[in-house]
Order: structure tokens, then sequence, then C-alpha cells
């Protein structure tokens, strides 16, 4: 076989599951890569809850994290915070990672470069 078409052909006559299991018996590394609605609405991490809500104060919204990629009983899981705004961490990356001046910072930001 040579891939393109006929290697369309060919999945086109499987489930994505069994092409994927198939694939896997014979001894080629391909999973699944499937859509971000697909994951939500996934049984089994459904079952772990492994999606989690985190409230964003300055938006007014809550929204749909993954959560831990493993659960342990000794010691739980849980996310520390909500993703930063745009921009929110330049100074904590530019300045004190970095060691960008605050001036220079500021002239870049003016010039919309950051």
């Amino acid at each position: 076989m040579q891939g393109g078409a006929s290697g369309g052909r060919l999945a086109a006559r499987y489930t994505a599951k069994a092409f994927s299991t198939e694939a896997q018996r014979i001894g080629f590394p391909w999973t699944i890569v499937r859509a971000s609605s697909d994951l939500l609405n996934d049984p089994h991490f459904k079952a772990r809850k492994f999606f989690v809500q985190v409230p964003h104060p300055e938006l007014g919204k809550r929204f749909t994290y993954p959560g831990a990629p493993y659960a342990m009983r000794g010691t739980p899981w849980r996310i520390r915070r909500r993703a930063p705004l745009l921009g929110e961490d330049n100074i904590a990356v530019y300045h004190r990672e970095l060691g960008i001046s605050l001036k220079r910072i500021k002239a870049l930001a003016a010039a919309g470069v950051i």
C-alpha cells in the first residue's frame, strides 16, 4: 500500500477505534486524535470527574480545565489557579525571570511589542 488515497479508502472501511486497534496490533504506533468535544463527553473522563470547573472572577465565567492525570488518596490534587489573562504575567516573566528593566518593559508595551 502506498498510502494517500488508498490509505484513506482503507481507513474509511473501519471505525476510528477499530482502525487504531488493528494498526497497533500489527505494530503501527497509531491512535485516535479526538476533538475536545469528544474528550469532554468521554464516559471514562466523566466517571473519573477528570475535567474541573474553574472560576475566572475577572471575566465573570467558569471554564472547564483538564484535571489531574492520576488520582491518589494520600495527596489529593487540586488546581491552584486559573489561567492568566493575556499579559498578566509580563512583569514576572520579563523582569523577574529574564532581567529586563521595568523601563524597557514599559517601552516595549508602549510600542505594542508586548
